[in-house]
């Protein structure tokens, strides 16, 4: 159940960060959302999930860093990149099913 939940908090996140973004810009703050997927962190050993496909920490950190007054949200990898983009333009409810159904195919794998 853990992971299912994990997928809406992220794309809340996301909507999050562009709002703050926007808000913020005309006084000079800066917001990025770092969504890097699994990283390689104790995390996941504590919670007992397996790190399949985990990315080291130190090139997140990089990419968020050299994202900032770039673009928004720094997200390392391209499918994951395509289906932010493509989720935000479905209805909220779309959007959970979908990250749902996501998140159960790569935990029960």
């Amino acid at each position: 159940m853990f992971n299912r939940a994990t997928s809406p908090v992220v794309l809340y996140e996301l909507f999050l960060a562009d709002a703050l973004r926007y808000e913020l810009a005309s006084v000079g703050i800066d917001v990025l959302a770092l969504c890097p997927g699994i990283a390689d962190t104790d995390f996941h050993l504590i919670s007992g999930n397996e790190t399949v496909g985990a990315l080291p920490v130190g090139p997140l950190v990089e990419l968020g860093l050299s994202q900032l007054n770039r673009r928004a949200p720094a997200i390392p990898i391209c499918h994951n990149r395509m289906l932010a983009g493509l989720l935000k333009c479905a209805p909220r409810r779309l959007q959970t099913m979908i990250a749902g159904t996501i998140m159960g195919r790569l935990t029960s794998s």
